[in-house]
């Protein structure tokens, strides 16, 4: 009987090591598995994160490409303002020497007038 409860208990101690074995190898695959889905869920978060950043940069090239824009829209029209301001001085400046020059010709005709008169004044009196 000594060799039959050896039996078992060979049989026992095999029958430990195999329930051992299968649990190590299902924790090891359990592992396995955790770790295929921890690099799956990486690599999906780094894809995420890469066609975040692309949108982001495309929207900000959209901003500051209609930034530009309106900078050079209000240069434009900044321009068109100094322009059209420098026009009308001109215009103003011209308007003002008509005017000096008129005021200067009816001065000069004035001017001969009396002195026409005057002239004549003196003729008169060297008679």
């Amino acid at each position: 009987m000594t060799v039959k409860n050896e039996v078992k208990h060979i049989e026992d101690e095999l029958k430990k090591d195999v329930e051992c074995l299968k649990s190590r190898h299902e924790d090891k695959k359990e592992l396995r598995h955790e770790n295929h889905e921890e690099h799956k869920f990486a690599k999906e978060l780094k894809h995420q994160m890469k066609k975040e950043e692309k949108e982001l940069e495309k929207e900000c090239k959209k901003e500051s490409k209609e930034i530009n824009s309106e900078i050079k829209k209000e240069e434009h029209d900044d321009h068109k303002f100094a322009k059209e301001l420098k026009h009308e001085m001109k215009k103003e400046e011209r308007e003002l020497e008509r005017e000096e020059s008129k005021i200067i010709k009816d001065e000069n005709k004035e001017i001969k007038k009396i002195d026409k008169e005057l002239k004549k004044e003196l003729k008169q009196l060297e008679k």
